[in-house]
């Protein structure tokens, strides 16, 4: 690795955002480890989230993305870890992020997101998260996500304004101000 890191760096931002994807060009970039905790929390329930949301409980989720996370964070050598747009929620999960790792928000304005969505659902339109009902269409369908995830978000030390931008420039931002 050209980065050496004593705690892990853990990204998040709303759904849309192409956190995943400034998360890879951050390891592509430096050689450190990459933890999605998403696909952990697949990989350990040998299911897809918003199946084992419907199967299991949100309860019995929440306890995946807590094992996953604690496992994260504890690896070694450090690395970038992406967080789901809802791990921070939970007050006491937020801070052991926050006590554990370098937390970067990455913020895009809400109309980037709706559009990135709105993309993403039109390459797979069967998946899309065990909280949204079906595709959102409009703005006014993200607000009470955006609202609940809100103090999450505004408690990392870092924000990254990405507006419109590529996720490897994105990425950069992030290197900036970690100071890589």
């Amino acid at each position: 690795p050209t980065v050496v890191l004593n705690r892990p760096v853990c990204l998040v931002g709303f759904m849309g955002a192409e956190v995943a994807q400034v998360g890879y060009s951050l390891c592509s970039r430096t050689g450190l480890p990459y933890v999605e905790i998403d696909r952990k929390v697949e990989h350990a329930a040998g299911t897809r989230r918003a199946q084992v949301a419907l199967h299991q409980g949100m309860a019995a989720l929440r306890r995946f993305e807590q094992e996953a996370l604690a496992r994260a964070l504890a690896a070694r050598p450090a690395g970038v870890v992406v967080l789901n747009d809802a791990c921070l929620i939970d007050p006491a999960l937020r801070r052991r992020v926050l006590q554990g790792s370098d937390l970067v928000y990455v913020r895009r304005p809400r109309a980037v997101l709706l559009r990135n969505i709105q993309a993403r659902l039109a390459q797979t339109p069967t998946r899309w998260p065990e909280f949204l009902e079906g595709p959102p269409d409009k703005l006014e369908d993200l607000e009470a996500l955006l609202r609940a995830r809100e103090a999450g978000y505004e408690a990392a030390p870092h924000l990254i304004e990405a507006g419109t931008l590529h996720p490897q420039q994105v990425a950069q931002r992030v290197m900036a101000r970690l100071g890589w």
